[in-house]
This record gives structure tokens, sequence and C-alpha cells, in this order.
């Protein structure tokens, strides 16, 4: 995230929460994997439900923009770096599953 700073543009979220909170670069970013992490406990607990706070559809949604999200994002950013995610769209689009 540190080639973040390198660009002029707005502000990371990793700023946002540092400046909000008067904390380091490093705290921030873990405290950011922590709520990221229990979401996907709140995500997963609401799909193991049989009765459900929203339509299923609904959830089905944001579990694979989670899923997005966290491919394109997780290690490193590849949506700034589209070369990056060519092995993902190849995968998705070009490479045939035998069944």
């Amino acid at each position: 995230m540190q080639f973040e700073h390198k660009r002029k543009h707005v502000g990371t979220s990793i700023d946002c929460y540092m400046k909000q909170y008067g904390i380091s670069w490093e705290k921030a970013e873990e405290e950011i994997k922590i709520m990221a992490l229990d979401s996907w406990k709140s995500l997963n607990q609401e799909l193991m439900t049989r009765d459900h706070s929203f339509a299923f559809p609904i959830v089905m949604r944001f579990l694979n923009l989670s899923r997005v999200v966290k491919v394109l994002y997780k290690d490193t950013d590849i949506f700034t770096h589209p070369e990056l995610m060519k092995h993902h769209v190849v995968s998705l689009f070009l490479n045939r599953i035998s069944i």
C-alpha cells in the first residue's frame, strides 16, 4: 500500500483511519485487517443461518462482491496493476473446465 503514497490522488483508507484515530500506519493497517476478518465472519454466519436477515440472493451478491475484492486487493492492488489480473481473466473466460 505504500505505492499509493507515490501517486497524487486522494488518501487511502489507511490514511483516513490514521488521521481519524491518531495512530501509526502499521496499527491502522492491522485494525483494518481485523475489521475485514470480522466482516468475513459476519457474512459467513449469515450464510449459515436458516433465517437470513436479508433475502438470500442479496446475501449471495455480498458474498460474491467480497470474493472479488479479496482477489483484487489481498496481496497487491491488482486493479491498479491490470497486468497482474491477466491470469484471473484467462482462468475465468478461456480455460475450459472438464466435467
